[in-house]
């Protein structure tokens, strides 16, 4: 399972003194603590799988890309912005909708009109087109019953 982004990367996108406040931690001297650390890395990981499951037909390999390091950064940090503030309409509201922008860039992604800048998966649109040929195959059938 392919990881998009790093904390380093989430520490490139967002002050640590931020992310701290996320994870309801004042930083020590050190950084963060492990149990915060760990957030973040779930976070991370949550995010990851959530793009692999969006574009993983087209671009079966990881790789990484810049523009997917944003999307796992943003969906990331909306995830410990939601948690931090569930209950709180207006910002648990900003972080569903800064995560459904990122969710359109997946889709845009996955359905080809947005390119990683790296060759996809040629069986994709393939693979779309057996779905609809097997559909189709499938309602002249119930059809002619």
């Amino acid at each position: 399972m392919p990881i998009y982004a790093t904390f380093e990367d989430m520490l490139s996108e967002i002050p640590e003194y931020r992310l701290a406040e996320y994870v309801d931690e004042n930083i020590a001297e050190d950084g963060l603590s492990e149990p915060a650390l760990e957030l973040v890395d779930n976070a991370l990981l949550s995010a990851s799988e959530l793009i692999t499951s969006y574009i993983q037909l087209r671009y079966p390999q990881p790789n990484s890309s810049e523009m997917l390091k944003k999307i796992c950064t943003a969906i990331a940090l909306s995830y410990l912005v939601e948690r931090k503030h569930t209950g709180e309409p207006e910002m648990s509201g900003w972080a569903r909708a800064f995560r459904a922008e990122q969710l359109k860039l997946l889709e845009a992604i996955r359905d080809g009109t947005l390119s990683l800048g790296m060759k996809a998966n040629d069986q994709a649109s393939g693979f779309k087109m057996r779905v609809a040929e097997r559909k189709s195959m499938l309602g002249n059938v119930l059809n002619e019953g």
